[in-house]
């Protein structure tokens, strides 16, 4: 079975286009695992508005997904 993490970001404005990460596949479920947890703790301390990360199986299947909204960088990330 192979993984596959992809991130989404985008700044809020309308018009504005998503910023689409560059996915990382692999077929170790540890390192699908690292990945996805990674770019999650970095899209938790960022400052662009919204993000998306998601660790999907290479047949398309969620596995996890974690999604950050505005409201965190009003709150000291205590949503």
């Amino acid at each position: 079975m192979g993984y596959i993490v992809q991130e989404y970001q985008w700044d809020g404005i309308e018009g504005h286009e998503a910023t689409v990460g560059t996915p990382v596949q692999t077929d170790n479920w540890w390192q699908a695992q690292f990945e996805y947890h990674y770019k999650v703790a970095y899209a938790a301390i960022s400052a662009v508005p919204y993000h998306t990360i998601t660790l999907l199986t290479t047949n398309g299947d969620e596995v996890m997904k974690q999604q950050y909204t505005p409201e965190r960088l009003q709150t000291g990330g205590e949503t």
